[in-house]
């Protein structure tokens, strides 16, 4: 009976050790698949103008390095992933810094029809100051959104 018992624990422990190593590669798996460059559209929080530029995310370990250029203003930032609210999907969560305000931003992952990342998502103040949130679509470019 505690030769069985210890069988019994064992295999419960690899079980847990099989559970958390999946974790782990299907996180590496999602760093890997959200990283490039996209072509952004958004409004910032509390604005009403549309804006239009680039983001760069770059795989660094366990987090993504962020490079945004919008209108001639370039910010740079972090982002990891993170369930969310409900639990059942991963989000990606991004602070960033713009013209001296701390943002942060949340953004739902899917993909597009060619099965490149699609991220949409808002951003708001970090100082929780925001009275109306941003928005922003973040498009897969890989030379297909212009042509010559």
């Amino acid at each position: 009976m505690y030769f069985q018992a210890k069988i019994c624990l064992a295999a419960a422990f690899a079980m847990i050790l099989s559970v958390t190593n999946l974790d782990a590669v299907d996180a590496v798996l999602s760093y890997e698949f959200l990283e490039g460059t996209y072509v952004v559209i958004g409004k910032r929080p509390d604005g009403d103008v549309t804006y239009v530029g680039r983001v760069r995310l770059i795989k660094s370990n366990d987090t993504l390095m962020v490079h945004r250029s919008i209108s001639g203003f370039d910010a740079t930032g972090v982002g990891r992933l993170a369930d969310s609210a409900t639990g059942k999907q991963s989000v990606l969560r991004v602070n960033f810094q713009h013209e001296g305000n701390h943002y942060d931003a949340t953004y739902l992952i899917e993909s597009d029809l060619d099965n490149h990342a699609r991220l949409t998502g808002y951003v708001y103040l970090t100082n929780g100051n925001t009275k109306r949130v941003g928005w922003e679509t973040l498009f897969a470019d890989h030379g297909q959104l212009q042509r010559e």
